[in-house]
């Protein structure tokens, strides 16, 4: 026997939830009854300018109906450390020790806000030095008790912002937005017949503002438009030849039209991004692709996702294919800007594991892409990577991220510590 439930248009950072159970019978005093035995639960957690899926197994391998030991071992559960949650008719809320350290109570919703103090070095062999920031960084998701939400970060040498309306006047209508801009500069790099040009390598500086609208179709299925706007500067290395021809700068006005799916622990997203540039020929460009994604609950510790995308575009140049870097579009172990291409597929894996708040990931990225600069049709670049995050003193959050590039043999590194207040 099997129930499922699907919460779609929630209010708050859960947007949407999708329970599945099995039941299976269970015995109490010679008569049968049916209990849940494996719950599923896949959510959508939404903040600013993200959002993140959530994927649950919760598995009941025993009952013990009208036990005669149940009011000592649910006290003993109560004076216990471990995390407990109560089932209410406003559905499940944790049960929190109150300051005498006696009793729990339950808790309806938690702060909404956060501020932190981040800081960290992100190590870049393509970024001409390491690339160190500190700054503060401010979530809220109930920005003016209205719902909205914003998350804002400015450390110094780079900065973002995004926003999110989850509704318009009260409508399934839905805003969202954001900005990033960062003040290093790296190396935008020409490569032929798989030869680097470095008289043809050129600095650049990106930045961009984005916002759009979201309306909802179906239970499972949404449609987003955005616009996008974005400038990158550049400038001559000292190796960059007098003769070259290079922009001082490059405007892009870009629509971006997006389809997203969801079914249980599967997200589906397809895209099309025409634009129009300023400053450089030729004019207009087009960007396309689509991405899968799967969720995997493995055990009570253990967790993985799985992502596959694929990308491609027509009237593609130098200046407007794409690219792998440390923010948007990663490939755990290559530097920034180092490999530019027109058309391929990325896949992604990673795997975590906790253990009394340690956290240990595990990561495998695999790029076919076909980049312009080589004679073959495609290149495959595959890349590896682990990660250590845990608390540390003064209620600080530290983690630690090291990739080795297998192909190119290049390694990167993060590290980053978060302090809330």
């Amino acid at each position: 026997r099997r129930r499922q439930i699907i919460q779609k248009d929630l209010r708050g950072a859960i947007v949407s939830s999708e329970e599945v159970d099995d039941f299976g019978p269970v015995d109490a005093a010679g008569a049968t009854v049916w209990l849940p035995v494996e719950t599923r639960i896949f959510q959508s957690y939404e903040g600013a300018g993200f959002r993140t899926p959530i994927h649950r197994t919760i598995t009941v391998r025993q009952y013990e109906v009208n036990s005669s030991t149940f009011d000592t071992r649910l006290a003993e559960a109560l004076a216990s450390e471990n995390v407990m949650m109560r089932d209410t008719p406003d559905g499940l809320r944790y049960l929190v020790r109150r300051r005498d350290g006696v009793e729990r109570a339950t808790v309806a919703r938690g702060g909404h806000s956060i501020r932190s103090v981040i800081g960290g070095v992100l190590v870049d062999p393509n970024i001409t030095r390491p690339l160190a920031f500190a700054g503060l960084s401010y979530l809220d998701l109930d920005l003016f008790g209205r719902g909205a939400q914003l998350n804002v970060f400015f450390g110094g040498v780079f900065g973002q912002v995004s926003w999110t309306v989850p509704s318009i006047a009260g409508t399934k209508w839905q805003a969202h937005g954001g900005a990033f801009g960062v003040a290093a500069q790296y190396t935008d790099r020409v490569f032929r017949n798989g030869r680097e040009q470095y008289a043809e390598n050129l600095l650049q500086q990106p930045g961009y503002v984005s916002g759009g609208l979201l309306r909802p179709l179906t239970p499972r299925v949404r449609a987003t438009l955005d616009y996008t706007f974005d400038m990158t500067a550049f400038e001559r290395t000292v190796d960059t030849a007098p003769a070259l021809e290079a922009p001082r700068s490059i405007v892009n006005h870009g629509g971006v039209l997006g389809m997203d799916a969801d079914r249980g622990a599967w997200s589906v997203r397809a895209w099309w991004n025409p634009t129009i540039r300023q400053r450089w020929r030729p004019r207009n460009y087009q960007r396309y692709g689509a991405r899968v994604r799967r969720t995997l609950a493995l055990g009570p510790a253990v967790s993985s996702k799985l992502e596959l995308s694929w990308m491609g575009g027509h009237d593609l140049d130098r200046f407007s294919r794409y690219g792998f870097d440390s923010f948007d579009n990663p490939l755990h172990g290559y530097p920034t800007a180092s490999i530019r291409y027109d058309r391929g597929a990325v896949l992604r894996s990673a795997t975590a594991w906790t253990w009394r708040g340690l956290r240990v990931d595990g990561f495998g990225d695999a790029a076919l892409v076909h980049d312009p600069g080589w004679a073959s049709d495609a290149r495959l670049y595959p890349g590896v990577g682990a990660g250590v995050e845990s608390g540390g003193p003064f209620r600080t959050l530290m983690s630690f991220e090291w990739a080795y590039g297998v192909r190119a043999g290049t390694q990167t590194a993060r590290v980053t510590v978060y302090k809330p207040f």
